[in-house]
């Protein structure tokens, strides 16, 4: 089991897939994927680095916790 998986079981699931819902949809991302790692940054207060620019440029403006990984 992933450290995700494990991080999923123990906050909730049901409060969590509120957050990740409610951040696909802010961000109108097309997959609930992205959204579920930003939830998971956001939850435990952690930076979330990408250098995905496909993302990056959803995500205008950033939260506050995503950063810019430069290639």
């Amino acid at each position: 089991m992933t450290s995700a998986k494990c991080l999923l079981i123990t906050k909730g699931s049901k409060a969590i897939g509120a957050i990740i819902w409610a951040i696909a949809q802010h961000f109108s991302l097309a997959t609930l994927y992205d959204a579920a790692i930003l939830a998971v940054a956001e939850l435990e207060s952690a930076e979330f680095w990408t250098a995905d620019a496909s993302l990056l440029n959803t995500l205008t403006p950033y939260p506050g916790y995503v950063q810019k990984l430069e290639t």
